[in-house]
């Protein structure tokens, strides 16, 4: 801090010596002066966080760190193990096609709702991951699970439950990343996405109940970690909006 002081004295006398020159030189002088000084000043006191880092300050979702904000990787998960699965017999439909067109759809309706009303959790999105928990369990055993029954109708049921179930996982998680800033909101999705790889290969080697079992479990853990999250929501750092929805309404003057 003293080392700034003497700076910013030794400036000041610089800045004396102009006044025999013309303004206009006087003036380039004391702008250069003032910049160079406020770059000093902000290397003399930058933060605590950023020397420890290297200039890099880490992400308000590290500190502190949360392992539910990375609970994203169950539905992750599930939607990859529900869909290969080798020892199935799905009958004429493949279930691939089904969930994605159902998750898809429910999305959409989600999407264009929020452009009127913005979804916020209630009260009875607790009993809406009750039955959905439900329903994707019922789906794990239609896509997972071998049965006397399995065919085409438990394919079609099995994958609509799949695909509207993980529709309501995304958006809840979606709100959630939603309030996060840049930096916190990658960190948490790339280090989910690496979790459930290995979690992945783990359910992938079991046998058709062990894995039908651990699939059932997942939609309870997601709906679990994400009800925690927000519990413990961290704060966003000010963002600078550069974009509006003006600027969008007038590109078709382009």
């Amino acid at each position: 801090m003293s080392e700034t002081v003497l700076f910013l004295q030794e400036t000041q006398i610089l800045a004396d010596t102009l006044r025999y020159h013309s303004a206009e030189c006087k003036m380039r002088c004391k702008k250069t002066i003032r910049r160079t000084a406020i770059s000093k000043v902000s290397q003399q006191e930058a933060p605590v966080s950023a020397k420890k880092t290297g200039g890099f300050e880490l992400p308000s979702a590290l500190r502190p760190f949360r392992f539910s904000y990375l609970g994203i990787w169950a539905p992750h998960v599930w939607i990859f193990c529900a869909l290969s699965r080798r020892d199935l017999a799905y009958g004429a439909l493949s279930p691939v096609f089904v969930l994605y067109l159902a998750l898809s759809l429910l999305l959409f309706v989600v999407v264009v709702t929020a452009i009127r009303r913005p979804p916020s959790p209630t009260h009875g999105w607790q009993i809406a991951n009750g039955f959905n928990v439900l329903g994707m369990g019922v789906a794990s055993v239609f896509l997972c699970l071998p049965l006397p029954f399995t065919g085409t109708a438990t394919t079609i049921a099995g994958a609509l439950l799949g695909g509207f179930g993980m529709a309501w996982l995304y958006v809840q998680w979606g709100l959630f990343y939603a309030k996060l800033d840049v930096k916190s909101a990658l960190v948490c999705v790339f280090a989910a996405m690496m979790l459930g790889s290995l979690v992945k290969i783990g359910i992938d080697v079991l046998p058709p109940l062990g894995a039908t079992l651990c699939l059932m479990a997942l939609p309870l853990l997601s709906a679990l970690f994400v009800q925690r999250a927000r519990k413990q929501q961290p704060l966003a750092l000010p963002v600078n909006a550069y974009y509006s929805w003006e600027p969008i309404r007038s590109l078709w003057k382009l």
